[in-house]
């Protein structure tokens, strides 16, 4: 479940070094303790946790939001 960042879930993302392990919100892998990684906020609720993702993920989100900006901008 890959979102784009230009949907109104997402709020901008922070690079993040990973205190402990975590899972992957994209892939369900493990991101180990001191592991770069990608925060993104969901800013529709003022507390909740962010989703974490993997530098591959992060990667695939990133595909996705120019993905969507392309199809904006053909219309």
């Amino acid at each position: 479940n890959i979102p784009s960042l230009i949907n109104g879930s997402a709020g901008g993302p922070v690079v993040a070094i990973a205190g402990k392990q975590c899972p992957c919100r994209g892939c369900g892998s493990a991101i180990s303790k001191g592991e770069k990684c990608f925060d993104i906020p969901n800013p529709r609720k003022a507390f909740s946790n962010s989703k974490r993702f993997c530098a591959g993920c992060f990667k695939k989100v990133l595909t996705k939001t120019t993905a969507n900006i392309a199809e904006l901008e053909a219309m």
